[in-house]
């Protein structure tokens, strides 16, 4: 989730950045409506490294038990 705070000083950016060091600063906005800070939490980005591990860990097991079943002569 994306969180997108307004600041109007360097001391309230940098206390914005020391008070999100839960997230991740992912942006910054000098516009003509302001500035601006952008923050993920990063749970999104995390979800789905961790799927793909969980799904190469699976693979990894199934190869194990195949090479096992080979090297005791299975069936």
């Amino acid at each position: 989730m994306k969180y997108r705070f307004q600041y109007q000083t360097p001391e309230e950016r940098e206390n914005l950045i020391q008070g999100n060091k839960d997230k991740r600063l992912v942006g910054e906005e000098n516009i003509t409506e302001g500035n601006f800070l952008i923050f993920d939490d990063m749970e999104e980005m995390i979800a789905v490294p961790r799927q793909r591990i969980e799904s190469l860990e699976a693979s990894q097991a199934d190869q194990d038990e195949l090479i096992m079943t080979a090297l005791l002569g299975g069936n």
